[in-house]
């Protein structure tokens, strides 16, 4: 037989059994995060009831209700975890951070503007990109600093 082909296996009374689905490493590492098993984690992740679509229809209700102040509440932890961020305290390079993102996407948009081509539109998405992280990076540490007050 052909080594490239898997062979399926049988179980001990002779019938096929298929082989289990692959869980992500995603679902592995969420799994110890949540004290789940990995297949729950996985379902959790990619399932019908997952917990991204459920977010998404939580957070369509927040627009049609016109709360964006409740929006970015519940968005936060979700952007802070996108962006890798951990509250930290605030300092001068988290306005510096978000000062230097301002002038790179200025000098991106202007070499766009001039020829616009699909490199000149990836570099003008990259610096949004990293204009969002310093953006979530700043509100992390005003959202800590102020917590109280909210």
């Amino acid at each position: 037989m052909n080594a490239n082909v898997p062979q399926r296996e049988t179980d001990r009374n002779g019938a096929w059994r298929t082989p289990a689905p692959k869980i992500s490493r995603a679902a592995q590492h969420a799994s110890l995060a949540l004290g789940v098993r990995p297949k729950t984690a996985a379902h959790l992740i990619s399932g019908r009831q997952a917990i991204a679509e459920r977010c998404a229809i939580i957070a369509r209700s927040y627009r049609a209700i016109g709360d964006e102040r409740g929006l970015e509440r519940f968005l936060a932890p979700i952007r802070a975890a996108e962006a890798d961020v951990q509250p930290t305290t605030l300092t001068s390079a988290h306005y510096l951070a978000m000062q230097i993102g301002y002038m790179r996407y200025a000098q991106a948009e202007v070499a766009y503007r001039r020829t616009p081509s699909p490199t000149g539109a990836h570099a003008v998405l990259r610096v949004l990109d990293e204009l969002g992280v310093a953006t979530r990076r700043l509100r992390c540490a005003l959202t800590q600093r102020h917590e109280a007050d909210a």
